[in-house]
């Protein structure tokens, strides 16, 4: 499984055009190419509030070339296009980075955090009533799956 984030930096004052864009035209031609979204975000605070980040699921990179390919040529979309473009251009610069999905990675804890999670424990008192337990199967090359224990207290939800 391949991972495209796009990140595209609108020009000043233009992103609802793009939303409006994937909303209303983009995403039914995406669909009429199998092209998958995993999902679409803007910033809420920080440097940019111009800038639309989205992920793109693909099974291969020749899958992703291919339907790309196809999208980019595609007549409807050329049209829809410059006619959402005809008042100027709604991305000022875009980016895109290819990633590969992975196993959840175990995170490793340190004494100090360990110490306040005992402490929380020992203050809860449903500590010991929910268990919470991931288990990861192995990567296909022989490798073992890994688990993870924590408590979360009933009341206060924390881990």
């Amino acid at each position: 499984m391949l991972y495209e984030l796009r990140i595209y930096h609108c020009v000043p004052g233009r992103l609802p055009d793009l939303l409006k864009r994937f909303d209303t035209i983009t995403l039914n031609i995406w669909k009429q190419h199998g092209i998958e979204q995993a999902g679409f975000w803007t910033i809420a605070i920080g440097d940019s509030n111009q800038a639309l980040y989205y992920f793109l699921k693909w099974q291969s990179l020749a899958d992703r070339e291919k339907k790309w390919a196809a999208f980019q040529a595609d007549p409807e979309w050329i049209s829809a296009r410059a006619e959402t473009e005809r008042n100027g251009p709604i991305v000022a610069r875009g980016r895109a980075r290819h990633d590969r999905g992975q196993r959840a990675v175990r995170l490793r804890v340190s004494r100090g955090e360990r110490r306040e999670q005992r402490q929380h424990e020992q203050q809860d008192p449903h500590a010991d009533q929910v268990a919470l337990t991931q288990e990861q199967p192995g990567d296909g090359r022989g490798e073992t799956g890994s688990e993870e224990r924590g408590t979360a207290c009933g009341e206060c939800r924390e881990p």
